[in-house]
């Protein structure tokens, strides 16, 4: 999804639950503590403090546009994106920025490979996310050989590359860029997922494992949310937001623990469609799931 605009005609880039605890006195002690230590990360993101994550797993995607109120400063984030080549000043440097190229459409001056491959230097960037679902019309809209064309570029940047954020991680146009970037030499660090589904833990779960298993690689998970794409006017009524909120109880944790799963950034608005998923109430306030967010 979202969200990008050009630099000159080169670049879209928009610049700017836990494992079980054993039984036994020291189980209940690490249980305890915790709980306890989730308490104080909820109440932390509640009064506004922005609280640097200690599971660096979990990051947000945040729009240039948001206003009144920042999301660093709610969810205890350990790193976010904004679809976009640069961070933004509302959020605190010691939450980490990390830049993606939304999409290519030439680069006859060259100042689109000069401002990548000076990402590491100039925003002390670990990582790098590839082009943003080119496998929709409405978004970067890139055909295989254009990307494989321009991947080079995206390589000189020395950073770990994410590949493509397809849509369908699973579908046509992701097998057939990875096997072109295999055939190439490419190199490909780790393959993003976009997904978006009613709050089923297991589909989705199984659905994260299989895009793994498909490529061997390690996954970040850039985008997903429960969501009704059949809605327009009103809030789901096929799932609430308690639903949401405990969907998340259960994912979250099953995502900290699967050693494949680099990264993972929840997609949150309130749109229709997504409502009952918002992390956020309108008033910026934090609702069940934004606090289960907030506290895993």
């Amino acid at each position: 999804m979202n969200r990008g605009c050009q630099l000159g005609l080169v670049l879209c880039l928009v610049l700017s639950g836990t494992n079980a605890v054993n039984a036994g006195a020291t189980g209940v002690s690490r249980n305890m503590t915790l709980i306890e230590s989730k308490r104080n990360i909820q109440e932390a993101a509640e009064n506004g403090q922005v609280v640097v994550s200690n599971n660096p797993k979990k990051g947000l995607g945040i729009y240039k546009n948001q206003r009144g109120f920042n999301p660093a400063q709610k969810l205890h984030l350990a790193w976010y994106y904004d679809w976009g080549i640069g961070p933004q000043k509302s959020v605190p440097s010691s939450v980490e920025f990390v830049p993606m190229v939304w999409g290519w459409y030439g680069d006859k001056s060259g100042k689109a490979a000069q401002t990548i491959a000076h990402l590491k230097t100039t925003l002390h960037a670990r990582y790098l996310l590839g082009f943003n679902e080119p496998d929709n019309k409405t978004q970067s809209n890139l055909t295989v050989s254009k990307v494989l064309k321009a991947w080079p570029i995206l390589m000189s940047s020395d950073l770990p590359l994410g590949a493509p954020g397809a849509v369908h991680a699973d579908d046509q146009w992701m097998q057939r860029f990875m096997a072109g970037a295999q055939s190439s030499g490419d190199r490909v660090d780790f393959v993003p997922i976009h997904w978006y589904g009613l709050p089923n833990a297991r589909a989705f779960l199984a659905y994260v494992r299989r895009v793994h298993d498909m490529y061997h690689k390690p996954v970040w998970i850039t985008e997903f949310a429960n969501v009704d794409w059949s809605t327009r006017h009103q809030a789901s009524k096929k799932f609430t937001s308690h639903d949401v909120a405990q969907f998340l109880r259960v994912v979250l944790p099953a995502l900290n623990h699967m050693p494949y799963v680099m990264r993972y950034a929840w997609f949150t608005n309130r749109s229709p469609a997504f409502r009952a998923s918002s992390l956020f109430h309108k008033d910026g306030s934090l609702t069940e799931a934004g606090r289960v967010y907030a506290s895993e």
